[in-house]
C-alpha cells in the first residue's frame, strides 16, 4: 500500500472516531479526563496522517551527508559505552537531574546537549501531565468525601 493511501485511510478512520466520540456526549458527563484520553489517540493519529500527506521527500544527497559527518569531528561521537554511562547517570534521582541540567548548557558536545534538552522537555511534559492527573483524581475524591 502506498504512503499517501495509508495516510488517507488513517485520516478518515481517526476523523470518524473523533466524530463518534463527539456524538457520544455521555463521555463528557462522567469524567473530563476520560474524554481527553479517548480523544488523544485519534487526534494524534489525525495529525500523523496529515503530516504524512504533506511531507514531501527531500532530495537525498550522499556527498553532502558525508561532508556533514566529517565536519562533526571526533569529539562529538558518542559510543555505546558512553550512552550506557549517560543512561546510568540519568536514572540516579537527584544526580541525574543535576547532570541533565549541566549537559543542557554544555556547548562542547552538541549530541549530548540535544539529548539533555529533549530529556528536560519530556520531564516537564510528564510532570505537567502528572499534576493534571492527580489534581483531577484528588478533586473527585474530595467531592465524594464532602458529599
Amino acid at each position: 500500500m502506498k504512503l499517501k493511501t495509508s495516510a488517507i485511510i488513517l485520516i478518515v478512520a481517526s476523523g470518524l472516531v473523533i466524530l463518534f466520540n463527539f456524538i457520544d456526549f455521555r463521555m463528557f458527563e462522567y469524567n473530563p479526563l476520560n474524554a481527553i484520553i479517548n480523544l488523544f489517540l485519534p487526534i494524534s493519529l489525525l495529525i500523523l496522517g496529515i503530516s504524512l500527506i504533506s511531507n514531501k521527500p527531500a532530495n537525498y544527497n550522499v556527498a553532502t551527508d558525508n561532508q556533514n559527518i566529517a565536519s562533526v569531528g571526533d569529539n562529538q561521537i558518542i559510543s555505546i559505552g558512553d550512552w550506557l554511562i549517560i543512561f546510568l547517570i540519568t536514572i540516579i534521582p537527584l544526580v541525574g537531574l543535576i547532570f541533565i541540567i549541566i549537559w543542557a548548557n554544555d556547548d562542547k558536545n552538541k549530541i549530548r546537549k540535544n539529548y539533555a534538552i529533549a530529556t528536560l522537555i519530556w520531564w516537564g511534559i510528564t510532570i505537567l501531565f502528572t499534576i493534571f492527573l492527580f489534581s483531577t483524581v484528588l478533586s473527585s475524591f474530595f467531592r465524594e468525601l464532602l458529599s
